[in-house]
């Protein structure tokens, strides 16, 4: 699916808007930089993700040598999961947090989401419940320490990775894209990124 209005300028998405408190997951001092939802057509279970992990990782270190992604223990909550961006000869160290849930869960903020480009674009939200409705599990890819163009670069890959391997649609709130397509989606969140990063140049001037 074609991304529907990538000029659009969303305000305080989902995965930017000041918490009011700890964010499920995530620590405070680690506020999530971006999400991705990711909304797949089949179940994803929580003994799954260690293989499917594995499976990214095997691939990322075919198309980076030297980089590897590495599954860290997430006590805090049983449905999230940390990854490490172990890295190649262009990457530096980063992290990559995976929320699994199912469609159902109340937990859930994937109709944060939806709701967010509703209040954008009456016909954007459209589009993304049409593209997610028969959707039955969701994982938030959330990317932390997003400061550096490397750490960015292991964020969409990861999530490229992911949502590939899922078979599944990406919706992104603050790059307002829904697509099934991993290189589409990760293309209009770096320069999306690109963007923010200049706008906050010309502010720091």
């Amino acid at each position: 699916m074609a991304d529907p209005k990538t000029d659009a300028a969303p305000q305080n998405p989902p995965s930017e808007a000041a918490p009011s408190g700890p964010r499920p997951g995530v620590p405070q001092s680690e506020r999530p930089v971006r999400l991705v939802g990711i909304f797949s057509a089949r179940p994803v279970t929580l003994d799954e993700i260690p293989r499917l992990v594995e499976f990214c990782s095997r691939a990322y270190g075919e198309e980076t040598p030297g980089a590897s992604l590495k599954l860290l223990p997430a006590p805090e909550q049983g449905n999230v999961f940390r990854i490490d961006v172990v890295p190649g000869s262009m990457l530096r160290e980063s992290e990559v947090v995976l929320r699994v849930h199912d469609i159902g869960d109340p937990q859930s903020d994937h109709p944060r989401i939806l709701e967010h480009l509703e209040a954008l674009d009456r016909e954007i939200g459209s589009i993304a419940r049409d593209a997610v409705k028969d959707a039955r599990s969701y994982v938030a890819v959330v990317g932390t320490r997003l400061l550096e163009q490397g750490r960015i670069r292991a964020y969409l890959n990861v999530a490229s990775l992911v949502g590939s391997a899922l078979g599944a649609m990406f919706v992104d709130p603050t790059a307002v894209m829904i697509t099934p397509d991993p290189g589409e989606w990760a293309e209009a969140a770096q320069q999306s990124l690109d963007i923010e990063g200049a706008m906050a140049s010309m502010r720091a001037r």
